[in-house]
């Protein structure tokens, strides 16, 4: 039986799902849960195809992270720290492999209408439905880009915020937490 290295995969996408979402009172193992699927899932997925794709000299691994993982928040945590490990192990892995014909795409979503989502009481700005996301993702993927973030106006918004001082960012964090 062949090893899954060897199977052919051109374009794989791996993605995991899990939110602690108060971070106050987050148990360790909630956190490690959440770690373990959002981050080592991308990890072992990564592992199960690249060799191939390295022999071949193509191919294209993709992975779901989010907006959520490019500053902290108040709320979810453990979730938005996995999820910015996923974006830092794919944009250094697109520096390593790039140049062995192997692409690299993090998809960055909003929040998109899941029964995940359907769990928070927080308001979600520009949610997506998930057809939607999913006719975003595809685009992104035929055009070949290295980065898909969703919607807009929300990414927009948080890649400047990630400009801001620590300070004034953690200020405005705390004005914007549910109480």
């Amino acid at each position: 039986m062949p090893s899954i290295s060897s199977v052919p995969f051109q374009s794989p996408m791996i993605c995991g799902g899990l939110a602690a979402i108060a971070s106050e009172g987050v148990r360790t193992s909630a956190r490690l849960a959440t770690m373990a699927l959002n981050f080592f899932s991308v990890v072992y997925g990564i592992d199960a195809v690249l060799p191939g794709m390295l022999e071949r000299g193509t191919g294209r691994i993709a992975a779901v992270a989010s907006l959520g993982g490019f500053r902290p928040t108040t709320v979810g945590l453990p979730y938005t720290a996995s999820k910015a490990a996923v974006i830092h192990l794919m944009e250094g892995l697109r520096m390593q492999v790039a140049w062995r014909g192997v692409a690299v795409t993090v998809v960055n979503p909003g929040f998109v209408r899941t029964p995940l989502t359907a769990r928070h009481s927080f308001k979600m700005p520009f949610l997506v439905e998930v057809d939607d996301a999913a006719d975003r993702i595809v685009r992104g993927l035929e055009r070949g880009k290295d980065e898909i973030v969703f919607p807009a106006p929300l990414a927009w918004t948080i890649k400047l915020m990630g400009l801001l001082p620590n300070r004034l960012y953690a200020r405005i964090m705390r004005e914007l937490a549910p109480k």
